[in-house]
């Protein structure tokens, strides 16, 4: 009996990954491809590269880097790796904000690429900002 129940745990759907609120979310595949495509974009123009300047620095495909930042082809995480080193940015700047669309998420996605851009001096000045503007609504 052991070996059947301990079988038949196997057989069950797995827990799922996604958080409740996000379950129903408005955000397909394809939008969510389509964001990120964009932000790959986007950033590379910041940078002033053209997409086969990014390629050669990235290491990848030019002909998938274009279907990419237009919006089709399912990406892995070391393809994103070696565009976000060659861009310069974290991996997650390219990520954020492409889960939700909000006026808010916008905002802290611009907010998020100006600190990218930040050197350090100015960096430890922007995070005292943010921390005093954060003590002030607190009161």
């Amino acid at each position: 009996m052991a070996v059947h129940s301990a079988y038949t745990g196997f057989l069950r759907r797995p827990l799922s990954i996604i958080p409740i609120a996000q379950e129903n979310s408005p955000l397909t595949e394809k939008k969510f491809l389509q964001c990120l495509g964009r932000a790959i974009r986007d950033a590379r123009k910041r940078k002033g590269m053209t997409q086969d300047c990014l390629s050669e620095i990235a290491a990848v495909s030019a002909k998938y880097l274009s279907q990419v930042e237009q919006g089709h082809g399912n990406v892995t995480v070391l393809f994103l790796l070696r565009l976000s080193r060659a861009l310069g940015l974290d991996i997650g700047a390219l990520l954020y904000g492409c889960a939700d669309t909000t006026e808010e998420r916008r905002f802290r996605r611009e907010i998020w690429d100006q600190l990218q851009k930040l050197k350090p001096d100015e960096l430890r000045l922007a995070a005292r900002i943010l921390r005093t503007m954060g003590e002030n609504e607190d009161k």
